[in-house]
């Protein structure tokens, strides 16, 4: 498994010749004050007391409208999502309010099951979305915000033994024979209507993105139990780190197209979409130098598929579903917002990340660049940031008054610019 001291040792320029797209926007004066005063203003509304089925204080992933009544189109989300809870945690963490990130989680594995099962979506009154399991960034999460705030002893005997039964929830129903773990279906999969998985049978897609996160969720569970004096565990979870790094590498990665593909597990055949998940490998720090190199030149870096003036869509431009409504009606279930071109900061964020991580030094800070104008125009003219974005036009598109990983925007230049990666699990 390469890591982050496998990076490339180049800063190649922008790739003009596999585009005439027009170069970003520059920000604007006084844009890194908008995006702060937006988040500290978010957090005042988003900060939740323990009530019904959540004994402990949490944080939901929205900016409430004044009635604070659930309202999705003004981007009003009173519920805990799993992956959004990370992401808001990682924010907190920079706030040196890591007690109310360990809060969230310890939330969430209150509703763990004896076999492991979590729920991704929970509120006071139920959780949602079942049988749906709780994306696998609870471990990454502890860690991390273990070591924000100093302090392991709050993963006790019982939460260690929750958040280890969370992975064997996923090894026992999700792992296929050739090693690698399957959504359940697309809404899952936190990008509602990925294409890649939304016209597949359940329980039929290896994901690109499932696989990233449990490489990396495996790496946290060794050093927490590193951390808590644990050794023989702590080898066992970094040998199954390594081990699916290498199955993503080994089955995962088309020689032809110099992409990561997920895979169709009835057949190991890749599913031949380009979407921003193809790129998570080199946030998990995974790929090869040459890998990453044929990966970010040929691909993230082209402006005909991923190089927007305004960030990285969700879907490759030249795809042919590639659009950007609104929202989308998933037939038999409900409307869910677009993971079909638009731009998510969520996606923008890992993928700087990855450039960051191999060396692509330029490139990652022009990403939170864009990003950071994108956000912060928003909310001069609307008063809030949007859940998603019009990946050609910059238009906002879904769900104002968000919150989530938009919190990111606020710090994320700061981060590109000093090479820094909050998630690097590190001792």
């Amino acid at each position: 498994m390469s890591s982050a001291g496998a990076a490339l040792n180049i800063n190649p320029p922008h790739p003009g010749s596999k585009s005439s797209s027009m170069p970003p926007i520059p920000m604007n004066p006084g844009d890194q004050e908008v995006l702060h005063n937006y988040v500290q203003d978010s957090f005042q509304k988003m900060v939740r007391p323990p009530g019904g089925r959540l004994p402990y204080s949490y944080v939901i992933p929205s900016a409430p409208a004044e009635n604070d009544s659930a309202d999705r189109l003004k981007g009003t989300y009173l519920e805990m999502y799993d992956w959004d809870s990370y992401f808001v945690g990682l924010r907190l963490g920079v706030d040196g309010k890591a007690d109310l990130w360990k809060n969230c989680i310890l939330n969430f594995l209150a509703q763990t099951k004896s076999d492991g099962y979590t729920p991704r979506t929970i509120s006071p009154t139920r959780y949602s979305d079942y049988p749906d399991q709780c994306k696998p960034f609870l471990a990454q999460g502890s860690y991390l915000a273990s070591k924000a705030s100093q302090d392991f002893a709050w993963i006790t005997p019982e939460v260690y033994q929750k958040l280890a039964s969370t992975l064997t929830y996923w090894e026992t129903h999700r792992q296929k024979s050739d090693g690698l773990f399957v959504w359940r279906r697309a809404v899952e999969t936190g990008a509602d209507d990925t294409v890649t998985v939304l016209s597949a049978p359940p329980m039929t897609v290896e994901g690109v993105d499932l696989n990233c996160y449990l490489v990396k969720e495996y790496k946290a569970m060794s050093l927490i139990a590193e951390k808590l004096g644990k050794p023989g565990e702590s080898k066992k979870y970094l040998e199954k780190s390594e081990n699916l790094a290498a199955k993503i590498n080994e089955k995962m990665w088309d020689k032809q197209d110099h992409l990561y593909y997920s895979l169709d597990s009835r057949t190991g055949k890749p599913i031949r979409i380009k979407d921003w998940t193809c790129f998570l490998p080199l946030w998990a720090g995974i790929s090869s130098s040459e890998q990453a190199k044929k990966l970010v030149d040929n691909h993230l870096l082209n402006s005909k598929e991923f190089w927007g003036r305004h960030g990285i869509p969700s879907l490759a431009f030249d795809e042919e579903t590639y659009n950007n409504a609104k929202r989308v009606l998933i037939p038999g279930y409900h409307t869910v917002s677009n993971w079909q071109g638009p731009v998510w900061i969520v996606a923008n964020y890992l993928a700087m990340i990855g450039l960051e991580t191999y060396q692509y030094h330029k490139q990652a800070v022009e990403i939170a660049e864009k990003i950071v104008k994108l956000v912060a125009d928003d909310i001069r003219k609307t008063g809030g940031a949007h859940e998603n974005y019009d990946s050609k036009t910059g238009e906002p598109l879904f769900a104002q008054n968000f919150g989530s990983w938009d919190l990111l925007a606020d710090i994320l230049l700061d981060e590109a610019r000093k090479g820094h990666d909050l998630t690097a699990l590190t001792q």
